[in-house]
């Protein structure tokens, strides 16, 4: 036999999650996946497992010689695709987005497509899921000890 728990103190945990956490979470949430993909460019690692994985000596050499900033880096010649436009808030949902002059070449670089390795840099991380959690989990320790009157050491 079980027992569903729909009230914790003040906390009807059936409602929406966004009148448990309270809208701003979603922002929260999002912030934390973008500073993960920007940081993910500018080490290597990217979202995926393996990293982005290195260039070859030939297209290190061709961005050299374009003059591009970081030749030896993949996907960033210019650092445009570090720019990521700020997190929109569309129909209750965090919206992100790569930068508008990159959009149309991000897919292939993300998915791979021949010749072109897969570069996986505009996903959700392991590493960023870890970091989410440890944000839910404070908020909800957070409602509970709100709605308790919990010590605050647990």
């Amino acid at each position: 036999m079980s027992v569903k728990v729909k009230k914790i103190g003040n906390v009807d945990w059936d409602k929406n999650l966004d009148k448990v956490f309270g809208s701003k979470f979603k922002k929260i949430v999002a912030g934390i996946v973008v500073k993960d993909v920007k940081d993910g460019l500018s080490t290597g690692q990217g979202t995926g497992k393996g990293g982005l994985g290195r260039l070859k000596a030939s297209t290190v050499k061709s961005k050299t010689k374009k003059g591009y900033r970081f030749p030896s880096k993949p996907l960033i010649a210019t650092g445009t695709m570090k720019k990521l436009p700020p997190v929109k808030m569309v129909s209750g949902n965090a919206e992100i987005a790569v930068a508008k002059s990159r959009s149309s070449i991000a897919m292939y670089h993300n998915e791979g497509m021949k010749p072109q390795p897969k570069r996986e840099f505009f996903s959700v991380s392991d590493r960023a899921k870890e970091k989410i959690g440890r944000a839910i989990g404070k908020k909800v320790v957070h409602i509970l000890k709100k709605s308790f009157r919990l010590p605050s050491k647990l």
